[in-house]
């Protein structure tokens, strides 16, 4: 008998016996038998030019024998103890559920609508490490607020005011559902605990050791999530002399020494933003993305540690490297670059604008420009190195030429010479500006219960896969904690409100 004859009188059997798909299981039996007793590699090709070949008397045996049990009605893949599923084979026999094609769409569709991620407790206040949490939950972390009982966020009275509620507080705090709890008591401590335990990360901002004082440092919390990632933002760090310090911003930015460089000579200046808060807020949310990416790996939990005057200091790059470097204290120079020139502001006829023709290319595009082509060879300004030790006779040239033009006029002329420039916006012209506003959508609108609609910044990071377009308003306070019990403790919604009634939650 040949392969074909065998294969054409299984499939008779099939038929007389009434089981769907006869032809195909025949053909799938045949194609298992060859494999399990000849070894074989086979396919429709191979069976083309073998299907006059004799069959085997051992595989014969074996494939008829096969067909017996399917003509008894046994799920063919009990026959070969295989299915395949998502592109793999999964082994199966009489006890498992055989996985069908709808069962792939099924799978599919339950992916599509489960969000799986990071899991953030955050207990933050104010700025910077509420910085951290906002950039995680537009990331598309899942991020609770915890607040305090009754004053909730001391952001939440701080200016400005919209309809009784704090932008500045609604800024920080998109994408992240809000609960109350009182942490001082059993109580609170006790549900703060048991969602611990299904996190992924702890953030707070507390004074070095209020946590611990609370019972619920991260030496307590790895006792109950030995995988938890336990993220502090303070002022100077969980160590060192200063460590008990309060901080502030002004604080990272005076004792970091940012401020002793920032303005002009007559008086120290702080910045117009809080960078220290937010360059304490970015550190964070690195350290904590390295922390989990670690864990993905490793399955250990991590302590972050993050001062807000580390994160000034390692800021400062170039006022660090003269002084380390030369022994020269960087001094106040107003909005000039140490280190290249023209990097400077400039005033021209409405307003000013920055010029940073950072290289010996760009000076001579600029000198080319401005009609001035001597400019390239006088020897106070050959290099950037006389450049910059000739800034006072360079800049009032400059300023000379631009006395005739309009900051937009200037600007476009040495952007089309590919000399960088830029005019010094007020916040009204970035709020409208094509590229920033437009292109890049560093701003967007919300819908907030309270306030209406409001406008809020963008996030920086520009994902091409995971585009982040989604903003949720700000929790008024405790907003989401009936949801998040119920969801996270498994209760009731009888359970949740009496919760939410009890000292846990109130104080």
């Amino acid at each position: 008998m040949t392969y074909e004859e065998a294969r054409k009188e299984a499939e008779q059997i099939l038929k007389g016996a009434e089981v769907p798909d006869a032809a195909l299981d025949a053909w799938y039996l045949l194609e298992y038998a060859i494999q399990k007793i000849e070894k074989k590699e086979t396919g429709r090709t191979w069976y083309l030019m073998n299907r006059k070949e004799s069959i085997l008397p051992g595989t014969l045996l074996y494939y008829q024998e096969l067909v017996s049990r399917r003509k008894q009605r046994i799920p063919l893949q009990h026959l070969t103890g295989e299915q395949e599923f998502y592109g793999y084979p999964f082994y199966v026999n009489e006890h498992v559920l055989i996985p069908r094609q709808d069962t792939e769409v099924l799978v599919e569709e339950a992916l599509k609508r489960k969000k799986e991620g990071m899991k953030v407790l955050d207990l933050s206040r104010v700025l910077a490490a509420p910085y951290c949490g906002m950039m995680l939950a537009d990331l598309g972390a899942e991020v609770i607020k915890i607040e305090r009982p009754g004053k909730g966020d001391d952001a939440r009275s701080n200016f400005p005011i919209v309809n009784g509620e704090s932008a500045y507080y609604m800024n920080l705090n998109r994408n992240k559902r809000g609960i109350v709890l009182n942490l001082k008591s059993q109580a609170g401590k006790e549900v703060f605990r048991k969602l611990v335990a299904q996190s992924d990360v702890v953030l707070e901002n507390y004074r070095p050791g209020v946590m611990d004082r609370l019972g619920l440092g991260y030496e307590e919390l790895r006792k109950i999530n030995p995988a938890i990632i336990y993220a502090s933002v303070s002022g100077f760090g969980h160590y060192g002399p200063y460590h008990e310090r309060a901080g502030y911003d002004i604080v990272g930015q005076a004792i970091s020494g940012l401020m002793s460089t920032t303005g002009w000579p007559d008086a120290p200046t702080r910045t117009g933003t809080a960078i220290a808060d937010v360059m304490g807020g970015i550190s964070c949310c690195v350290g904590i993305l390295a922390a989990y990416i670690n864990r993905l790996k490793t399955g250990e939990g991590e302590k972050v540690d993050v001062a807000l005057v580390d994160s000034m200091v390692s800021s400062l790059e170039i006022i660090n490297i003269i002084y380390l470097a030369t022994g020269k204290i960087p001094q106040r120079i107003g909005n000039r670059y140490e280190a290249l020139y023209p990097y400077d502001s400039f005033q021209a006829k409405d307003g000013m604008l920055v010029i940073g023709a950072g290289n010996d290319k760009l000076y001579g595009l600029l000198c080319d420009l401005m009609g001035k082509p001597e400019l390239k060879t006088d020897p106070r300004f050959t290099s950037n190195n006389d450049r910059v030790l000739h800034h006072a006779d360079l800049k009032p040239i400059i300023e000379d030429w631009l006395k005739d033009w309009t900051i937009d006029d200037a600007v476009q002329a040495m952007l089309d010479k590919g000399i960088p420039a830029a005019p010094i916006n007020t916040i009204d012209r970035v709020v409208k500006d094509p590229h920033i506003a437009g292109a890049r959508e560093m701003f967007v609108e919300v819908d907030h219960p309270k306030a209406g609609r409001m406008k809020l910044t963008g996030n920086q990071i520009k994902l091409t896969n995971h585009k982040i377009d989604t903003f949720t308003p700000a929790p008024l306070l405790g907003q989401h904690s009936k949801e998040v019990f119920m969801e996270k403790l498994g209760l009731t919604e009888e359970e949740a409100e009496a919760l939410i009634a009890s000292d846990a939650v109130n104080g």
